[in-house]
């Protein structure tokens, strides 16, 4: 289970081991939507306020990968 603050934190709580564990990779930056890896229980891609997106190991707190906003464009 994930819980996202208000202040950018996220934490982590394992129901079989009853381990929390708290991360905030973004400093201040609160997380827009969270959503597991339908492949895998231990990955959840979470999408930042800021445009960005993770990829995140929820048993290490490790990002595994960073996806930057993509600019919108501008069309004429």
């Amino acid at each position: 289970m994930v819980i996202a603050t208000k202040g950018g934190m996220l934490v982590f709580y394992n129901t079989k081991t009853k381990k929390t564990m708290k991360i905030s990779p973004y400093g201040d930056v609160p997380a827009e939507d969270l959503q597991w890896d339908p492949n895998s229980q231990n990955y959840l891609l979470a999408c930042w306020k800021d445009g960005s997106m993770s990829l995140l190991d929820a048993d290490s707190g490790n990002e595994m990968q960073k996806f930057d906003k993509q600019g919108a464009g501008s069309f004429k």
